[in-house]
């Protein structure tokens, strides 16, 4: 098993799911990075996901910050989703980029969120 970092990021990564775009993580209010049960945190700070050693992640998920369309600053529909290399570790060691991506690492998937 893998802890990975999992985030929506800022900017469209187009049909070709380039994972390398994408922008920074949705950050609409300009604060720091965090987790889901933080106070504060970034709208697509999601904390991080198990992955099994075939690779394969089984996520549901609840989160009170982002929208589906409904509000329009935190509206995460189009953005991407990424996963990182790396345990995220949620602004709390602060140490390294661990205030902006939680030193989560490089994107190693990526995929578009759509509206159903």
């Amino acid at each position: 098993m893998a802890t990975l970092g999992f985030h929506i990021h800022s900017e469209p990564i187009g049909d070709n799911y380039n994972c390398s775009a994408g922008g920074a993580h949705f950050n609409p209010y300009n604060v720091s990075h965090g987790m889901p049960r933080d106070p504060q945190r970034h709208v697509g700070d999601l904390g991080n996901i198990e992955v099994n050693a075939d690779g394969r992640a089984y996520v549901a998920a609840r989160d009170n910050v982002i929208s589906l369309g409904f509000d329009k600053t935190r509206n995460v529909i189009g953005l991407p989703l990424m996963i990182h290399n790396l345990t995220d570790d949620g602004c709390h060691t602060g140490k390294g980029k661990s205030n902006t991506t939680g030193n989560a690492g490089p994107r190693i998937a990526c995929g578009t969120i759509l509206a159903g």
